[in-house]
């Protein structure tokens, strides 16, 4: 059965077509916090990516939150150390060239002001850029 002549996604170019947009507005967009019990200030962390989807747009993303306790318990998620934040699936700190290290412990990030517990905001606002680029080019 075909959908009516007036249906939205057809008027639009099809499903495929908001699909695609939906994916270009971030809705699309898969949001991952990896926190463990005994790391990092997890309210700050929290409140520091939920500004940077904000700031980039994104505040109606959610994000999928984990907390972890174990070193074991750091590998299915794949954590580097707490916090770990992913935007599909890539690591905001080393997107495609990450370690293969996994762990429950604290992290530090690296950046102009030396090793922090925190990411600066501008390096979740880099890997949400890359995500809307590759989308865009799939």
């Amino acid at each position: 059965m075909s959908p009516a002549p007036n249906a939205p996604a057809a008027a639009s170019g099809g499903v495929a077509a908001a699909v695609n947009r939906e994916r270009e507005k971030g809705r699309g967009m898969e949001v991952t916090l990896v926190v463990s019990e005994r790391c990092a200030p997890h309210d700050e962390v929290r409140a520091l990516l939920n500004e940077a989807l904000d700031e980039a747009g994104l505040g109606d993303v959610e994000v999928a939150e984990t907390e972890i306790r174990t070193d074991e318990e750091a590998l299915p998620v794949n954590c580097i150390g707490s916090p770990t934040i992913r935007v599909n699936g890539l690591d905001v700190e080393y997107l495609e060239r990450e370690p293969d290290e996994r762990s429950a412990g604290q992290r530090y990030f690296n950046s102009p002001a030396g090793w922090k517990k925190l990411p600066d905001k501008g390096l979740i606002l880099r890997a949400i850029e890359q995500a809307q680029a590759n989308d865009a080019n799939e």
